[in-house]
């Protein structure tokens, strides 16, 4: 397995990530969890990918600094909204300009993605990075997903990154023998067989 796996370690994120996997019962708490981690989650993986600009505004008697997200660059997530939301809340109101395309799964299988939109991104932007989130990284519809963009979108595996809460050992190593190159950030990996 080559994957680049980058296990997130830190304090706030750990404990968050250890409250949604193990108490899962109470459902306002559950949300709370959620939300938050998915915006730690995000910020770690996207840190180092979104470019910021600073414009300087010259007023009469001063001068003003907005710092602007790069238009140069455009990311996008892919996720199951039915199972991501309450992790996604906040992101669009952070980052106007980051794109939230559902993808629906059906019996396990890749269903629909929304690929008109995919397309105009790819239209209009050269440089179109894809974030794919889920809660849990278990089953082999995210090969499924990986394999679409691929084939049918011609997104480049370098250009797709994976960001999960817990990712199992098993399907960790079916992705590093079929795409090594790919980079996943996790929280957690659990061995299905210890659980």
């Amino acid at each position: 397995m080559q994957l680049n796996i980058y296990t997130i370690s830190h304090p706030i994120i750990e404990l968050l990530s250890n409250s949604t996997i193990y108490n899962s019962r109470d459902e306002s708490n559950a949300q709370f969890y959620y939300k938050h981690i998915g915006l730690f989650l995000l910020y770690e993986v996207l840190r180092k990918q979104i470019k910021i600009e600073k414009i300087y505004v010259k007023y009469t008697y001063s001068i003003k600094d907005l710092c602007l997200i790069s238009p140069c660059t455009k990311n996008c997530i892919l996720t199951n909204l039915k199972d991501t939301y309450s992790m996604l809340g906040d992101i669009k109101i952070l980052m106007p300009s980051i794109e939230i395309i559902n993808v629906k799964y059906d019996n396990y299988k890749l269903d629909i993605i929304d690929k008109t939109k995919l397309l105009k991104l790819q239209e209009k932007y050269n440089n179109l990075k894809i974030l794919i989130l889920e809660n849990n990284l278990k089953n082999d519809t995210i090969i499924n997903l990986i394999d679409n963009l691929k084939n049918e979108n011609k997104i480049l595996i370098k250009d797709i990154k994976i960001a999960c809460i817990t990712s199992y050992y098993e399907i960790l190593n079916k992705l590093g023998k079929i795409y090594p190159k790919l980079v996943i950030y996790t929280t957690k990996i659990v061995n299905i067989y210890t659980k």
